[in-house]
């Protein structure tokens, strides 16, 4: 049965935006060692991403109905 895990649904990263960029096809940059590259405004256009689709979570889990497989 497909779920959505609260704590990580993109990824298994710490920090979604890492993951939702990735599944976006716009990789964050890192330097060497693994250390990310700052990028506020990426940053913050994921976050109102993540929130607009939280949004769009309830209200498709709100009208979805079970179908049995074909």
């Amino acid at each position: 049965m497909p779920y959505i895990d609260g704590k990580r649904p993109y990824g298994d990263r710490a920090y979604f935006q890492i993951d939702m960029a990735e599944l976006l096809g716009e990789p964050r940059q890192f330097v060497a060692a693994r250390n990310l590259i700052e990028d506020a405004e990426k940053d913050a256009r994921l976050e109102r991403l993540h929130y607009e689709t939280l949004a769009v979570l309830r209200v498709f889990l709100m009208h979805a109905e079970r179908t049995s497989p074909a």
